[in-house]
């Protein structure tokens, strides 16, 4: 074939026709082969609750995909503080398909809203696709309340991290609810 692709590293590739998104949106269990659960999102700004709304979700027995933990980052401009090196892009994003393919289809799975990247790992294609199209269950706190749970939270960390964060952050915490 005089016009075969060929990876960064020269080996020959071959390309799906239509695309990823194409080949996992084929009917009820996709390309993947698996059937995607019915997922609930948890939304908010930060310090709302959502975490420790599915924590208590998970200590009550209900299904969870705790994508914080997993990407050992908390999303927000505060991510990193206080938690492990992160694992790299691909492991994390096998992580979270490991745990779509295995959730039941027949529960609720829970997940925390959060943006495309966790630091420096990004969600997969296939979640941003559920999650997209899933119902929204928005938390809401007023804006005194969750500047003291970011205080609990994250009141340990360096000052100099702490200052810089709160300047990335401030457009997210809102007008004073």
């Amino acid at each position: 074939m005089g016009n075969q692709r060929k990876s960064s590293r020269g080996s020959p590739t071959r390309a799906a026709h239509g695309g990823f998104r194409e080949r996992s949106a084929d009917g009820p269990r996709g390309a993947l082969g698996w059937r995607p659960p019915r997922v609930v999102v948890l939304s908010g700004l930060t310090g709302a609750g959502k975490s420790a709304a599915l924590a208590a979700l998970d200590r009550l027995g209900e299904q969870v995909l705790d994508l914080q933990s997993l990407a050992a980052h908390r999303g927000s401009a505060f991510g990193g503080f206080g938690r492990p090196a992160q694992s790299t892009h691909r492991e994390f994003q096998a992580s979270v398909r490991d745990r779509l393919r295995h959730a039941d289809p027949d529960r609720v799975l829970w997940i925390e809203g959060c943006p495309r990247y966790l630091g420096s790992v990004g969600l997969p294609a296939e979640l941003l696709d559920i999650m997209a199209t899933a119902p929204r269950i928005e938390l809401r706190r007023a804006r005194a309340d969750r500047m003291a749970a970011l205080v609990e939270e994250y009141g340990s960390a360096p000052v100099r991290s702490w200052l810089d964060a709160v300047d990335r952050i401030a457009p997210r915490l809102g007008s004073a609810a």
